[in-house]
């Protein structure tokens, strides 16, 4: 079952342009034009493939029936953000929610704005629609948006955008051939200290969410692959050491608390030497924000 009001990991807080959404259920009982609506939807911030519940309060207009209503999720509609933003940045905001229900059909138009008036710019808007359980009505409901953090699974099948190409990778060891499904990334810096390779205490938040993760994806029996990246400070020799011992870490880890065994695990260390954002800007001067990205552990499920 699902838990709400869980506490947020810091890979909620890793911002991105790329999200879904799904309407899961939406209430709205009419008094002649005017309307009192509530909303939930699955909130998915597709880099990270992390998911959280997202609650609007608020009231509408519309030409629906006494009471109108959709209880089962709709598909994921995807879009853009015009800035990067985390789940943080979905709290309290205002949105907008057009409605149809035909029954068996549910269309939906949501429209985030970048702030809590109506008025705000539009930080991104989408649209759902298809087969659905609902009563028949129309309408327009907006509110003010709530997170709700919960256990961080989506609740349905959404596409995620971390896909690591790793097809035809060998593992020596076994002599297998894996191709990647899909990856899971944790900062370093929710796991480790600076520059150290023992878990910090706090760590077990984001590893608990990791683990929940794995064994979402482990059934079809591949292996667990887990690799190591570091920032460019410090020689490239010691940097390739850290980054190993920190996914050893990780993976004794999981094994001890019995997510995956010892047969599954290939640990990987990559140092500095695939970065995802650049480690200085282009004059030169040092780029935090970059290095931050770059100190990372990435899952992959390999089948």
């Amino acid at each position: 079952m699902t838990h709400y009001k869980r506490k947020p990991l810091p890979i909620d807080a890793q911002k991105s342009t790329l999200w879904a959404v799904s309407a899961l259920a939406s209430v709205g009982v009419g008094v002649g034009v005017a309307s009192a609506g509530l909303g939930m939807f699955d909130l998915v911030n597709r880099q990270t493939g992390r998911a959280h519940r997202m609650a609007m309060k608020g009231g509408g207009a519309g030409v629906s029936l006494p009471v109108s209503a959709s209880f089962s999720a709709s598909p994921y509609g995807y879009f853009k953000t015009s800035r990067e933003v985390n789940f943080h940045d979905f709290n309290g905001i205002w949105v907008e929610v057009g409605e149809l229900n035909l029954a068996v059909y549910a269309w939906n138009k949501v429209t985030f704005r970048d702030g809590a008036s109506p008025t705000s710019p539009v930080l991104g808007t989408t649209k759902m629609d298809g087969r659905t359980w609902a009563l028949p009505g129309a309408g327009k409901q907006h509110g003010i948006t709530e997170i709700m953090f919960s256990d961080g699974k989506p609740v349905g099948d959404v596409d995620i955008e971390i896909n690591i190409n790793l097809k035809q990778k060998e593992d020596v060891r076994t002599k297998a051939q894996f191709s990647a499904q899909i990856g899971y990334k944790v900062p370093s810096d929710a796991l480790f200290d600076f520059d150290r390779d023992n878990l910090k205490q706090t760590a077990v938040w984001a590893l608990q969410d990791a683990g929940d993760w794995i064994r979402t994806f482990k059934d079809t029996g591949g292996k667990v692959q887990i690799t190591g990246h570091t920032d460019s400070i410090g020689s490239p020799e010691y940097n390739m050491g850290l980054s190993l011992r920190r996914a050893r870490a990780v993976a004794n880890w999981f094994i001890a608390e019995k997510y995956c065994t010892a047969a599954d695990v290939i640990v990987i260390g990559k140092g500095e030497t695939k970065p995802i954002e650049p480690n200085t800007r282009p004059d030169g001067k040092d780029n935090p924000y970059g290095r931050e990205k770059n100190r990372r552990v990435e899952i992959v499920v390999l089948t």
